[in-house]
């Protein structure tokens, strides 16, 4: 579990229960209700947040990279009933401090992996994660907290876009 994750007494009922009966996979996803500025955020993608959390021991890793690093299960991966609480936001300033340090990584991680960012990656992905998240995924239906979760989520998809372009900038040998 992450730092900014909570337990509710239903959820440790259910996973007390499946590990009573003895689990039947090897990996379980948790379903999260994400909060923002002390509202659960239904829609945006935050609402069909589902990770994996309960593992058997030995059974999975980690991918390398800093941001987002999901496990990827290899086998069957039922998702438990009762949801995990993710303080996600607190308040703007901890989460415009948050984008920054992802952006950071996550710039980082694509430069590893030998990506290039110009003109269209910086200037349409932001716009195309505020279109997605706003409108196809329903962030409106969260009211002014969707149009700020949306808005927020499209500064640090440039911010990471922008970082990496620069990172490639930097790393291109010095113009004879």
């Amino acid at each position: 579990m992450d730092a900014d994750e909570r337990v509710p007494p239903a959820l440790a009922r259910e996973i007390a229960t499946l590990l009573e009966k003895g689990p039947a996979a090897d990996y379980y996803k948790l379903r999260r209700d994400n909060l923002f500025v002390r509202k659960v955020i239904r829609h945006s993608g935050w609402g069909q947040d589902r990770l994996v959390r309960l593992v058997r021991r030995g059974r999975a890793r980690y991918p390398e990279q800093r941001v987002h690093a999901d496990m990827s299960p290899d086998g069957p991966t039922p998702t438990l009933e009762a949801p995990l609480i993710h303080y996600t936001v607190r308040s703007i300033p901890q989460y415009v401090e948050k984008l920054h340090r992802y952006a950071e990584w996550g710039a980082q991680d694509l430069a590893q992996r030998r990506r290039r960012a110009g003109l269209i990656e910086v200037a349409l992905r932001p716009a195309w994660r505020f279109f997605r998240c706003y409108l196809l995924q329903a962030g409106f239906l969260d009211g002014l907290h969707g149009l700020v979760v949306c808005a927020l989520q499209s500064y640090g998809v440039f911010l990471k876009w922008s970082r990496l372009w620069e990172l490639n900038r930097t790393t291109k040998a010095p113009a004879s």
